[in-house]
């Protein structure tokens, strides 16, 4: 990456390319869970108390202090998260449209409950976010469920405001918003049982860690790697400029 302007240009995503490329493995696996963890925070940097619990930490431990059309799900049913559903819709959890509030922890922990609100008054569904100290870390901890596109831009427009200024925890291998601290995705068929790749991300990420198995000496020339990366994408039909679906078949 000695060419300045080519560094200075460079997405989070082309950065975990890149970073995943230095490694030197062909091992898809290895390659895959490296992808996917990009950009995760260390833990020392994380400031709350560790034995408190996370719905404390975001200040939702008292349901009073809830917006009241979120129902809370059983601890079992997303192992790793707390998750809720909006009471008013109904949900068939098929194709969905995810949105990523790309949030730092401190800011998440002011902001969470004003979110939600804005979250459930848009048409969000289903709602998640890490429930350990560990996953408040991902870059992808907070993410918000909708049934179809227009509901999840209406989101978009009035969570713009609330969380403008902000500094992102940004995500890789997620479609970039204008705000950099939103960005979307949407999930196969969960009801079709046959497919490999259960998230958006996965999915992502499987078909960057192909190319990168796939290229010649990929650290020793990062503009050609990314190039090779991004036409990859492109055939898979995904912007590679800003990762969004174009003509997504999950295959």
């Amino acid at each position: 990456m000695g060419n300045p302007c080519f560094s200075h240009s460079l997405t989070i995503s082309d950065r975990a390319i890149l970073y995943a490329a230095s490694l030197g493995t062909e091992d898809t696996t290895q390659l895959e869970s490296r992808l996917y963890a990009y950009n995760r925070l260390p833990a020392s940097l994380t400031e709350w108390n560790h034995n408190s619990p996370t719905d404390s930490f975001l200040g939702v431990a008292d349901s009073r202090h809830f917006p009241q059309m979120w129902s809370r799900n059983a601890a079992g049913e997303s192992p790793g998260w707390l998750s809720w559903k909006n009471r008013d819709i109904v949900s068939t959890r098929g194709d969905v449209f995810k949105l990523y509030l790309c949030i730092l922890p401190d800011d998440l922990a002011r902001l969470f409950v004003d979110c939600l609100q804005i979250l459930g008054s848009t048409k969000s569904n289903y709602i998640k976010i890490g429930s350990t100290r560990i996953s408040l870390n991902r870059p992808d901890k907070f993410v918000a469920y909708f049934a179809g596109k227009e509901d999840l831009d209406a989101a978009v427009s009035a969570l713009d405001s609330l969380l403008m200024g902000l500094s992102p925890h940004e995500l890789p291998f997620a479609a970039m918003l204008s705000n950099p601290v939103l960005a979307w995705g949407i999930d196969p068929d969960r009801r079709m049982a046959e497919l490999k790749y259960r998230s958006w991300r996965t999915w992502m990420v499987s078909k960057v860690a192909q190319a990168l198995s796939a290229a010649r000496h990929p650290a020793e020339h990062p503009e050609v790697t990314l190039s090779l990366v991004r036409k990859h994408l492109a055939e898979a039909g995904i912007d590679p400029l800003t990762m969004s679906p174009q003509s997504v078949t999950f295959a």
